[in-house]
């Protein structure tokens, strides 16, 4: 008997062939579909073969995963094994965001999001992870992708590792989208996948709980997938797309796109509604389905009317912030609790307090970084380096050390550290090779639990750069400058890429940052205002040139004036002549008038 090879089968109104597979129908229910499908994004047959080939061992692998499910035959992997599965996971998505690394803003909220499932024990000195059931369901469905029925500790342990990889891939993208393309500091330490390794799928599955689409369909998944392919999204945002599909798909009962109507839109939002998702939430989420749905329309997956076009709720927008800078009292409060403490804990909040920093700025400081530039200006150089990166290009910057911060002994605490050696030496690594995220939640805690500020309107660390901002404002600061010191890109100023900017001009930006007080400088009783004797540089105010009494307009003989210049006089709202003008005799010409009016007629 002859049997006939799998071959790759047209779907109508699609440009790419799609490899195809049967699940058995004892694993339907488990593996949540009742065919495998996977689009072939080639043109060139010998490139289509390869394709389809792998796809179908992709296929065969997940299946055989499900039939040791059924038996109850569960592998459990070394930890080498696990690292090595993640290792090759990293190398993909690099390889896949080389070339267009997207947003350094949008990598830095995802490791952050990462890194707040981060759980605290009062007495640990570094912060411990550990997944949740719904994390560790998402490692078993990566796993059974790669064709690995896993025991539950091992899922347990790929939740782990998937934690930290991902967090390492935000890291480094952040680099990359801030223009450093140097060695990566994480690649080499994932051991090799070895020939008796399972090799990662690119399949993504679809949402398990949701109907499996007719044959000819356009699922979700094979939609997003061809829109990530062109798109090259970042992994933040693949998993977005990802994410609010699958819910859609689960809400709706289907996962074809071809089939969803204004009907199921509006059924989903109600859903959404009811679960009290915000409008913005819900916004957010049409937003992404309407733009891939657009996608797929421009190229001939799916038909041109949007059913998301117009369904987004209206959002109300609110002008004030969601962050409150430190107010006076709050900031002497916290200054003066720092000189109890000693290392990082004593100086770190100091020098937030005076630059206006990123805390993770100032956790990755090394002791070189605070040096004296020409002129003797004592500068803090903020510069990307391999554990920090920089949220933007302007992030790079030398901002003048504070004469409060240097009267405080900060300098000298620097100039007591070995000059090759990091300037918070007591501060641990985190598991990332970065001081960054211990620093920034041990000091929240600090500040929230030592120190007692506990209003939510404040943020530990970042309400140190919302009161910078507004002290350079109230201090009259030019936006330029302002944003040399916090590092700030303002796109609204075409002419501050011009020159070396502010950004290069320390023995400037002194000037400007002497301007703003400490917040332990006692304010002058309202009586003592007027009686002010120096500035906050120690230089006494220039002398005001006494201004004499103007004379009173009734009180100027009307015999002295005449015509003209008598109406102009009379005018209540011609302060400037009446300060000017002085009595003049009748027989005085109008040229004698004049020139003590001045410019002003």
């Amino acid at each position: 008997m002859v049997f006939q090879m799998a071959r790759p089968i047209k779907l109508p109104n699609s440009r790419f062939l799609y490899a195809r597979k049967v699940v058995p129908k004892a694993l339907r229910a488990s593996l949540g579909r009742s065919e495998f499908k996977r689009p072939l994004h080639a043109i060139d047959p010998a490139e289509v073969r390869r394709l389809h080939r792998e796809a179908l061992a992709d296929f065969e692998a997940q299946i055989e995963a499900a039939w040791s499910k059924v038996r109850g035959t569960l592998r459990s992997l070394m930890a080498r094994e696990i690292a090595a599965l993640c290792g090759q996971w990293y190398r993909d998505q690099l390889a896949a965001n080389e070339h267009e690394p997207g947003d350094a803003a949008a990598w830095e909220a995802e490791r952050d999001a990462l890194l707040e499932a981060i759980a605290h024990a009062p007495d640990e000195p570094e912060p411990a992870y550990e997944p949740t059931p719904k994390e560790i369901a998402v490692a078993d469905a990566w796993l059974m992708e790669r064709g690995i029925a896993a025991d539950a500790d091992t899922l347990r342990k790929t939740a782990f590792r998937r934690w930290v990889t991902r967090v390492q891939l935000a890291e480094t993208m952040m680099r990359r989208a801030s223009g450093d393309w140097g060695q990566d500091d994480y690649s080499p330490a994932f051991p090799a996948l070895l020939p008796t390794e399972v090799a990662p799928s690119r399949l993504v599955a679809a949402a398990p709980t949701a109907k499996i689409a007719e044959p000819g369909a356009v699922t979700f998944t094979e939609l997003v997938a061809a829109w990530a392919l062109e798109s090259r999204p970042p992994q933040k945002s693949r998993d977005k797309w990802d994410t609010t599909f699958g819910g859609f798909a689960a809400i709706i009962g289907h996962d074809d796109a071809r089939r969803v109507s204004v009907d199921d839109v509006r059924k989903w939002k109600q859903v959404r509604a009811a679960q009290e998702r915000s409008p913005k939430t819900i916004a957010d989420g049409i937003a992404v389905m309407r733009a891939t749905f657009n996608w797929g329309s421009r190229n001939g997956l799916l038909p041109k009317d949007n059913p998301f076009s117009g369904m987004a709720p209206k959002v109300k927008k609110h002008g004030q912030s969601a962050r409150d800078g430190y107010s006076d009292e709050q900031a002497r409060s916290i200054l003066l609790t720092a000189r109890s403490e000693t290392g990082w804990k004593r100086w770190l909040p100091w020098v937030l307090a005076f630059t206006g920093a990123r805390i993770e700025e100032i956790a990755e400081l090394r002791q070189r970084d605070i040096r004296q530039e020409a002129g003797g200006v004592w500068i803090v150089d903020i510069v990307p380096s391999a554990t920090r990166p920089g949220k933007t290009a302007q992030s790079q910057r030398m901002v003048p050390v504070h004469p409060t911060l240097e009267a405080e002994g900060f300098l000298a605490y620097a100039a007591g550290l070995p000059a090759d050696g990091p300037l918070w030496p007591d501060l641990p690594i985190g598991r990332y090779g970065s001081r960054g995220s211990i620093a920034m939640k041990t000091h929240s805690r600090w500040v929230r639990a030592v120190v007692g500020i506990t209003d939510s309107r404040v943020a530990p660390a970042h309400s140190w750069r919302h009161r910078m901002e507004d002290s350079l404002r109230i201090a009259r600061v030019s936006s330029e400058a302002q944003d040399a010191i916090t590092g700030h890109d303002n796109h609204r100023n075409a002419g501050a890429g011009y020159g070396r900017g502010f950004r290069g001009m320390p023995d400037e930006l002194l000037k400007e940052l002497r301007r703003i007080p400490s917040p332990l400088t006692p304010a002058p009783a309202d009586d003592e205002k007027d009686v002010v004797t120096t500035d906050i540089l120690g230089v006494p105010p220039p002398t005001a040139t006494p201004v004499a009494t103007p004379p009173d307009p009734a009180t100027v003989p009307r015999s002295q004036l005449r015509g003209r210049r008598r109406r102009r006089l009379a005018r209540p709202d011609n302060t400037i002549t009446a300060l000017l003008i002085a009595p003049v005799e009748p027989a005085q010409s109008r040229g004698r008038l004049n020139k003590l009016t001045g410019s002003v007629q």
